[in-house]
């Protein structure tokens, strides 16, 4: 490693361990106190959606529940951000050695 390297990565942890964690964890105090700790008292919702069963439809078929929904929006999420970040990185420059 050269050098500036060197300097570069000393100053890029000196900014993430006194800079960028606390700012971090600010920010989610911070969030916490904004919404009145949402995440803790919508636990009880959460597991009830979760459970809950999905509704028939007017054919008497059943439709997707709550969890299944969430589910299929999340995998649709995360498969499409791993497309387009491979494609970024492809773009950017393809892999650092």
């Amino acid at each position: 490693m050269s050098a500036f390297e060197s300097v570069l990565d000393a100053i890029e942890g000196a900014i993430w361990a006194w800079v960028g964690v606390p700012a971090l964890v600010l920010t989610a105090i911070g969030f916490t106190v904004a919404t009145r700790g949402m995440q803790f008292r919508r636990i009880p919702d959460i597991f009830r959606v979760i459970r809950d069963k999905a509704d028939t439809g007017d054919d008497g078929e059943p439709g997707d529940s709550a969890f299944q929904s969430f589910c299929i929006s999340a995998a649709s999420r995360v498969g499409t951000g791993n497309i387009v970040g491979v494609a970024v990185a492809i773009g950017a420059g393809g892999p650092a050695y």
